[in-house]
C-alpha cells in the first residue's frame, strides 16, 4: 500500500511539472505571437517615441 501511495505521488509530481512547463510555454507562445501581429505597429510608434526622447534631450542640453 505504501509503494502505490509513492508511486502515485511520483506520477502526481510528473504531470504537475508538465503542466507547469506547458503553461509557461503557453505564455511565451502568446506573447511571440502578438509581438508578431502587431509588429507593423509597434515599430513605428517605438522609432517615433525613440526619436522624441532625442529630440527632448537635445533642447534640454539647449538650455
Amino acid at each position: 500500500m505504501c509503494v502505490i501511495f509513492v508511486r502515485n505521488s511520483i506520477a502526481s509530481k510528473k504531470n504537475i511539472k508538465r503542466k507547469i512547463m506547458e503553461m509557461k510555454r503557453g505564455v511565451i507562445d502568446s506573447d511571440n505571437y502578438y509581438r508578431d501581429v502587431f509588429k507593423p505597429i509597434i515599430e513605428p510608434l517605438s522609432t517615433r517615441t525613440e526619436k522624441n526622447t532625442l529630440c527632448s534631450n537635445e533642447d534640454d542640453d539647449d538650455e
